[in-house]
């Protein structure tokens, strides 16, 4: 059996996120690395699956509540208009508490409540010294 890089195995994870939730994805990862005897592996992957998926732009969008199938549709058709050839994966993320939060190319646009309510937290803590710490 051929032994894969860990660009190639980054590649296949890519072609398959798509079909595979991201939370599932990880998992899925760790069983494979475990089975094969290749946990030490996992930071070289890493990297390279970092590499790779900069390189195709992917967008990742977390939201506190699933979407609507269709709203989910929608906003991918949106995406796909204005982003073409960049590949979205959307994901649950309920510590997020309401809201939503949007990452693309290293920049993250979060619009959540958790990330409000932790700007917040900093912006009081900056203009009282700590108080509130």
């Amino acid at each position: 059996m051929r032994r894969l890089s860990p660009g190639q195995i980054a590649q296949v994870l890519i072609s398959q996120a798509p079909q595979i939730p991201p939370a599932h994805l990880a998992e899925a990862l760790g069983k494979i690395l475990a089975k094969t005897g290749r946990l030490s592996d996992l930071p070289l992957i890493r990297a390279a699956l970092a590499v790779k998926l900069e390189t195709l732009g992917l967008i990742t969008i977390e939201t506190a509540q699933p979407l609507a199938k269709s709203g989910e549709e929608a906003l991918q058709q949106q995406l796909a208009a204005s982003h073409p050839g960049r590949l979205v994966i959307f994901s649950v993320n309920r510590r997020l508490l309401a809201g939503f939060r949007l990452a693309r190319s290293g920049h993250v646009f979060d619009a959540s409540l958790a990330g409000s309510l932790k700007r917040l937290k900093s912006h009081l803590e900056s203009k009282q010294g700590g108080l509130y710490a």
